[in-house]
């Protein structure tokens, strides 16, 4: 029986040999992405044949499956492999889905410092680095030195712990003086052996800005592994079209008040600041009162949610947040941002619809609309 892939997977190849005379030099990620807007294409959920694609490939134009694995974000392992070997699309960053890394790409924001440790089994190699004021991003890659030593795990879960150091200090010294920490977010690569590691300061929670450029080590400890790697990693802050727009607005009800602080605004991420309040006597639980927004530019768009920092104090009444958005495609004139509940199960998992989607509650009294002073 055939499997169910195989005419995907011979269109890529039929697409591939007719582009071996194309430049060498261009990048056609752009062209993928775009494609995939101008086709009705099922999405792919699995791939069963590994796909064998030459060296001496060049680039990939209109193959339906390639565009749509790239525009959505997915990309197995084996197809992961394959797109190594294209010239323009390599990047960790443009194939992960995440649209600010993807435009640090396009942008040339990126910096490729391929810094590496190794030791007997293997090597850990960071090949992009982009840090634009508000996250630093950078990818990691695993490159086992032998059959031996290849791991079935993603390099994500073989992870034990990752610390930081800027300028030789521990990146906690920039926190501020309460218990919370510099968290180290973990997001999947394009294959087994990549992941994307970012963290943000905590400068609007009490923390120290970063220095516009600093030497960045990276300990990584794994499983299997006695040693900890140690990668030196050059920062610097490239952060071309980045404002502040200060919102200063306050909304309340009869439980809580948000205080709407600042809106960060970059090519690559969008960073909303804010506080919320109950009253004195009251004390925060998220199992109780889990609050969220969406931001929606002025043609309804909403941004993807990324991450975020969030801190309270023990039995304290506050919640202060620092939540990061995807970037807006073009900058609009003004934003609103719409507060949201989102509803919790009795063993604190969050309640879906039928399409499987998180169910929110929005409080449409509690909206700020917010005009951008670019």
């Amino acid at each position: 029986m055939k499997k169910h892939l195989e005419p995907q997977e011979d269109e890529l190849k039929s697409v591939i040999n007719k582009i071996r005379e194309m430049d060498p030099n261009k990048d056609f990620s752009d062209i993928i992405i775009t494609k995939i807007k101008e086709q009705n294409i099922k999405p792919i959920t699995t791939i069963e044949r590994r796909m064998k694609m030459k060296k001496s490939v060049i680039a990939t134009t209109v193959a339906a499956s390639l565009a749509l694995v790239i525009a959505s974000g997915f990309v197995s392992p084996t197809m992961a492999e394959s797109l190594q070997q294209v010239p323009g699309v390599k990047s960790i960053f443009k194939l992960a889905g995440d649209l600010g890394l993807r435009v640090a790409v396009n942008e040339n924001l990126v910096s490729l410092p391929n810094v590496s440790a190794s030791n007997e089994n293997l090597s850990l190699v960071v090949p992009e680095i982009i840090y634009d004021g508000t996250r630093v991003s950078l990818s990691l890659e695993r490159n086992p030195k032998s059959e031996l030593s290849i791991s079935n795990n993603p390099l994500k879960k073989d992870i034990k712990n990752v610390s930081l150091l800027i300028n030789g200090e521990d990146i906690q010294s920039f926190g501020p003086d309460n218990s919370n920490d510099i968290v180290v977010f973990q997001y999947a690569g394009v294959d087994n052996d990549s992941v994307i590691l970012e963290f943000s300061d905590l400068r609007n929670q009490g923390g120290k800005i970063l220095p516009n450029s600093f030497d960045l080590t990276l300990n990584v400890e794994l499983k299997g592994e006695s040693k900890t790697l140690s990668i030196e990693v050059p920062v610097k802050k490239n952060a071309t079209g980045a404002f502040v727009t200060n919102i200063n607005a306050t909304k309340k009800t009869e439980d809580f008040t948000i205080k709407f602080q600042k809106i960060e605004i970059t090519p690559v991420t969008t960073n909303l600041s804010t506080v919320l309040s109950l009253p004195e006597g009251k004390i925060y639980d998220p199992l109780k009162l889990n609050l969220a927004y969406d931001i929606i530019d002025s043609d309804g768009n909403s941004l993807k949610l990324l991450s975020s920092n969030e801190w309270h104090e023990t039995n304290g009444n506050e919640l202060t947040s620092d939540i990061r958005f995807q970037p807006f495609t073009t900058i609009p004139d003004k934003i609103t941002i719409k507060p949201y509940i989102i509803e919790i199960n009795k063993n604190g998992t969050f309640k879906q619809d039928t399409n499987g989607e998180v169910l929110k509650q929005y409080l449409t009294n509690l909206e700020v609309e917010v005009p951008v002073k670019k």
